[in-house]
This record gives structure tokens, sequence and C-alpha cells, in this order.
């Protein structure tokens, strides 16, 4: 199993062309993300930025001839390495990606898979985009998986001028599978108690991810921080009280998925979208990165697809 200890402390993040060290080396060629020796990207930036009163973990891969750049928010128990799938479809369609480890996540500083207030990871991305803007090619876009949806959706209903021409939105978060039990079940036991040991579940039809990620990635928490539920449950009335947005977003949402509750979550992300359009996967599960190759196919077509469509290209 991949050694962490060796990429900390990460070096400071620049946009100079100096090689990785050998334990980014390694940790690109663990998680599959060594998209430079795969010549899917001509440039491959990996460090640290300080932003706010964390040090977040940053990865940029850049295409010799972008036609645009798209960031990237992942999950809720993610982390930038399991994002390859993704990244791959973006590179190869020559979109430049940038994607980072949230607080408490990953390579990132932090109370490990908690937050204060969303509003943290607001600041965060906030900070981030106003650090690289120069360095980003138009025109852009945001992508977020579950956390990374809820991150992104509250970022755009709450920045009118946020200068992105689309989104897309990989099984959103807005409230998670069984939210009224969570809540009951939040306000009796948070008193006592500040994780739960977590349950790692069917979310995806890839077994060899699911093994992955239950017994050889050294970046996954064992536990579920009461803080962050008691977080999502002060963000949840706050955002679905947001004014609307035109921005054009894809939506795509697997039917067996059991880790939110897209039945209730979908018509309030229409409502606050007016240009959102749904695509309904069956049989997909919840982890839309990480899904089996039948569904992920059919993602990463959707996405470009819709990439191309909203750039006008």
């Amino acid at each position: 199993m991949l050694d962490i200890s060796q990429l900390h402390p990460l070096p400071s993040f620049t946009l100079d062309s100096a090689p990785l060290s050998s334990a980014q080396v390694e940790y690109c060629q663990y998680y599959g993300l060594d998209f430079l020796h795969q010549g899917l990207c001509k440039h491959h930036h990996f460090g640290r930025l300080d932003l706010g009163s964390f040090h977040i973990a940053v990865q940029y891969f850049r295409c010799e001839k972008p036609k645009g750049t798209v960031v990237i928010n992942h999950g809720y128990l993610d982390h930038s390495g399991l994002y390859r799938h993704p990244i791959t479809a973006l590179l190869t369609a020559n979109f430049n990606v940038l994607i980072y480890d949230l607080p408490g996540h990953g390579l990132s500083s932090g109370a490990r898979v908690s937050i204060d207030s969303f509003a943290d990871y607001q600041r965060v991305l906030a900070a981030l985009l106003a650090e690289l803007d120069l360095a980003m090619p138009r025109p852009l876009h945001l992508l977020g998986q579950s956390t990374g949806g809820a991150i992104t959706m509250d970022y755009l209903l709450n920045n009118p001028r946020h200068g992105f021409t689309s989104a897309v939105l990989l099984a959103p978060l807005v409230q998670p599978t069984g939210w009224p039990f969570i809540r009951a079940q939040l306000a009796l036991v948070s008193p006592w108690l500040r994780q739960v040991p977590r349950r790692f579940k069917d979310n995806s039809n890839d077994a060899e991810f699911r093994y992955f990620l239950a017994q050889k990635d050294p970046l996954q928490s064992q536990w579920v921080s009461l803080k962050w539920l008691k977080a999502l449950r002060a963000w949840i009335p706050n955002f679905v009280r947001s004014d609307r947005s035109s921005l054009p977003v894809l939506v795509i949402q697997g039917d067996a998925d059991t880790t939110v509750r897209w039945r209730v979550n979908l018509p309030i992300i229409e409502s606050l979208f007016r240009r959102s359009r749904p695509v309904i996967l069956h049989g997909a599960m919840h982890q839309l990165a990480n899904e089996a190759v039948r569904y992920r196919l059919r993602i990463n077509d959707e996405i470009i697809n819709f990439l191309r469509r909203s750039s006008g290209s």
C-alpha cells in the first residue's frame, strides 16, 4: 500500500515546470493519475496552496491546446486520487482539469472528514479560483460529485458573477438517504459522540473499485463525522431558499443510488437551476465517477458532449 507519510509536507503549488518528487510520482502511479507519462497532458502541477486556514492539496493538468478548463469538486470521504476516470475523459477531449482535496480529505489539512460549516467549502473554492484565475483557459466549467455537487451548486447560486459557462452534477447531494431518521438520531447522539464508524456499502457496480476503496486506499477514513452531518443540517434550509440560476446544468443520477435521496433532491435542483437537464441511468449507483464500464462510458460521453455544446464547439 502507498506510504502517504512520504507526501507530507507537500511542496508549495507553482505553475513552473519543475518535475514531481518521487513520492508524488508514486502517488500518481498508485491512483492512476500519471497522465503526464501517458501523454494525456503536457503539464502536471501538484502541490499545496494555503487557502484561509487550510493547506489544500491541488493538482492541475494542462493540455497543449486546451478547449477550456474543468474544475472538479469531489465527494464526501473521497479525494482527488479517485477521479482518474473523469479526468481521463476530460483530458482526452482537451480540457484542462483543476482538482483539489477538500478540507479534511485526502492530502489537505483539517479535521478528518469534518467541517465546521459548509461555508468553509465555499471560502476554499473561492480562494482557489481567485488564486488560479489567470492560469485557467476559458470557458470554465464546474463538475461535482455528491457533496462536490452540493458545493458546486452552492457556489453558483451565491456568486452570480461566477464566470462559469456550465456545470455537471454527478449524483448531487441535497438530502442523504434516510435524512429524517438521520436528523432525529443526530439530535440524540451528537451531544455525546463526535463520530461513528463508517460502513463501506455498495456504492458502485465496479467490484474492483469497491474492494480498492475498502482495503487498499490509505486515504480512506474509517469514521463519519457528526460535526459534518450537523453542518449539512444547517446548510440544507439555506440552500433550498437560494435565488434561481439560468446556467446550463447537466445532472446525471443513477436510479440504484442508495446514498442520496435523489427523488427528493432532483425536483429541488430543477427548481433552482431552470436550465438543468437530468439524465437517469437505470441500475447505476452513487459513485458515478467510479461506476462499472458499461455506465462509465455513457457518463463520460454525456459529460463531454454537454461541455462541447456549452462551449459552442
